[in-house]
């Protein structure tokens, strides 16, 4: 079971500073949203530009901000300030508080993925959820109590309180050598190795998560759309927490009863069915607005569930591929899709919904072929025939990391190797280099006193036979 981490948490006050700033943006409701849309993709674009530049330029030190987290989430705290200033006063259009928000999210998001990547994934899983709902549920109190003119006095508390939980948190963490060493192999491999890896976990995601956000903007005119306002449905507020307390438990289910590698099981498994839900959705043409508004609560649990695997995949990708710049240009990237949805709709109107069907169909193909090669790489990456049962191997794992110290990570490489699979498949599962599994299998055959899998499997067999957990140090000593 994960651990809560409050820095972690403080990534949802800023994710409802943001959604507040976009809600409160005054003027025409499309026209605002669409040039705020314009400055956060500029802002997200400029960050990851300079991100990237820093990254070339030194390339023996992928995290360039090491030792500065508490300085950089001051200064986007700073530039979230000046965009809720510059956007209550109107002054301005919203193209310029869009690109300091974005420039803001980026550079933050930067932050919080590098703090991410310190931690086990259950952690970030659980912290993230939890994340997630504290947005919800700020995004749902100020909604209710203020008029869009005070979203801004809101948008400053809630991100001091994102930087004051960030920095007070950062001031007293401790980490583990298992939290920051987990994966350092990958660190001192070049640059393109690097980015291959980080595009081989990203690219299922990442393109879920542009669908979504591109239908959320292909919806957001409701009349040209022909859906339901979205403030004449019921609960419509609700729904800001109560889809993500859905996709939280979800998540905090795979965290505890998985027997795999609980990213592997968000990407596989929990994304797709949040992508069909969004895509499918808006095409069935329902005219009740309560039934609507259940779509609406099932949509917000599906953006939820996308934003946990994405977010989860891109801490993967940093902690593996030691790249800072990826969480910038994929903010872009989701920016770029929002803005295309919400241009498009006025070109195809009404066909937006055949054009939803179109996408699901395509995006479920894409599915069944990475399932499909999924299935066959594991079929080729069997070691032996003779597979044990999964159940019997988490059992025996969970004795091992308790008895003989075996970490979170070298416990779910042992599950793979006692399942008899080879090096590149536990690789691929886990979302790491195979230089880091074979670092994890001598830290594993160390610990139990073998040095081959057979004697593995030997080991994992003997335990079983000297009656569980009091029989370990026995076992150890053969």
């Amino acid at each position: 079971m994960g651990k809560i981490r409050v820095d972690i948490i403080g990534a949802g006050f800023l994710f409802a500073a943001l959604m507040l700033l976009v809600n409160g943006v005054p003027g025409a409701k499309e026209s605002a949203s669409l040039a705020m849309a314009q400055g956060i993709l500029w802002g997200a674009v400029l960050v990851g530009v300079c991100a990237a530049a820093l990254q070339l330029r030194r390339k023996n030190s992928p995290l360039l901000i090491e030792g500065r987290e508490c300085a950089c989430v001051g200064l986007g705290a700073v530039f979230v300030a000046a965009a809720a200033i510059v956007a209550w006063t109107g002054l301005v259009p919203p193209f310029a508080p869009g690109v300091l928000a974005g420039a803001s999210f980026s550079l933050m998001g930067t932050i919080w993925l590098k703090e991410c990547a310190r931690y086990a994934m259950d952690d970030v899983l659980l912290s993230s959820s939890v994340g997630l709902v504290v947005a919800g549920i700020a995004q749902f109190v100020a909604m209710s109590l203020l008029s869009p003119r005070w979203y801004f006095l809101a948008v400053l508390v809630l991100a001091g309180v994102a930087v004051a939980s960030f920095c007070v948190a950062r001031t007293h963490a401790s980490f583990s050598s298992e939290e920051t060493q987990d994966d350092e192999p990958d660190a001192v491999s070049p640059l393109r190795q690097r980015l291959s890896f980080a595009l081989k976990i990203l690219w299922l995601p990442v393109s879920g998560a542009i669908l979504s956000v591109f239908i959320f903007g292909l919806t957001w005119d409701p009349v040209v759309s022909g859906e339901i306002a979205h403030s004449s449905l019921p609960f419509h507020e609700a729904r800001l927490f109560i889809g993500p307390c859905i996709a939280a438990a979800v998540t905090a289910a795979i965290v505890v009863y998985r027997s795999s590698s609980a990213v592997f099981l968000m990407q596989g498994v929990v994304l797709p069915c949040a992508v069909a839900a969004i895509l499918v959705l808006p095409a069935l043409g329902v005219e009740s607005a309560w039934i609507q508004a259940l779509f609406q609560i099932v949509q917000a649990a599906g953006f939820s569930a996308i934003a946990l695997a994405t977010w989860a995949s891109l801490v993967a990708a940093v902690r593996s591929a030691r790249m800072t710049a990826l969480a910038a240009w994929c903010f872009s990237l989701f920016a770029l899709a929002t803005i295309f949805g919400m241009e498009i709709i006025h070109v195809i109107g009404l066909a937006g919904k055949d054009l939803c069907l179109l996408l699901l169909t395509v995006y479920m193909a894409l599915i069944a072929v990475w399932y499909a090669l999924e299935t066959e790489r594991e079929k080729n990456a069997r070691v032996m025939d003779d597979l044990r049962p999964g159940a019997y191997i988490s059992r025996r794992c969970d004795e091992l990391e308790e008895s003989l110290g075996i970490s979170q990570r070298e416990k779910e490489v042992l599950y793979y190797l006692a399942r008899g699979y080879n090096h590149g498949y536990i690789a691929r599962k886990l979302f790491i280099s195979e230089n880091t599994v074979r670092t994890h299998v001598r830290h594993i055959y160390a610990k139990l006193n073998v040095n081959s899998r057979e004697g593995l499997l030997d080991f994992i067999d003997g335990v079983d036979e000297r009656e569980g957990v009091e029989g370990l140090p026995a076992a150890a000593e053969r």
